[in-house]
């Protein structure tokens, strides 16, 4: 399936589950699915972050698909972060308040997501901010090259550096980040 297939389908999808149509079970077959290709895990994270389709809750299914294929995702959910972090940045220096806006929701919505699964001991979710971490540090490392194709600046990096530091500091009380209100 391509990256905009994916958009799409997910967009239609994640309406159902919203609407508690759709089973636990058939959650986790069908992100299992998407997850399998990096164009899904994408086009997954573009409409996830970015609609407010489930509003600020997360179903346990797809918490539990998050932790299961954390090798999948995790380096697309870091880079998320780290992406619009600099992108506020861009947008407030560019005057373009409704683009920051977006890119404040998708920091945040990743930032949080992080946390949840980091305490939920998502080993990849860590490993991934880890050695993002160290390459804002140190300039190489394996988010080197990403780090410099993006051709972030500075103060975008001691952004995004300060961004994966937080969410050592987010405190959640794990029984609210969650809602499982449709039967199986």
């Amino acid at each position: 399936m391509s990256f905009e297939e994916t958009i799409a389908l997910t967009q239609t999808w994640l309406r159902e589950v919203a609407q508690g149509t759709v089973p636990d079970a058939e959650i986790l077959t069908h992100l299992r699915e998407v997850f399998q290709s990096t164009e899904g895990v994408r086009g997954f994270f573009v409409v996830f972050l970015t609609t407010d389709l489930l509003g600020e809750t997360c179903p346990e299914a797809i918490l539990q698909a998050f932790v299961e294929n954390g090798p999948h995702i995790a380096a697309i959910l870091v880079k998320n972060l780290a992406m619009s972090t600099a992108m506020i940045l861009h947008h407030d220096r560019q005057g373009d308040d409704p683009q920051k806006a977006g890119s404040i929701q998708v920091q945040q919505r990743s930032a949080r997501l992080l946390a949840i699964l980091e305490q939920r001991g998502a080993l990849a979710f860590a490993q991934e901010r880890s050695a993002l971490l160290a390459s804002l540090e140190t300039g190489t490392g394996s988010y080197g090259t990403f780090l410099d194709r993006w051709g972030y600046d500075s103060e975008q990096r001691q952004a995004i550096q300060a961004a994966l530091k937080s969410i050592k500091e987010f405190k959640l009380d794990l029984r609210s980040e969650s809602r499982s209100d449709h039967p199986d």
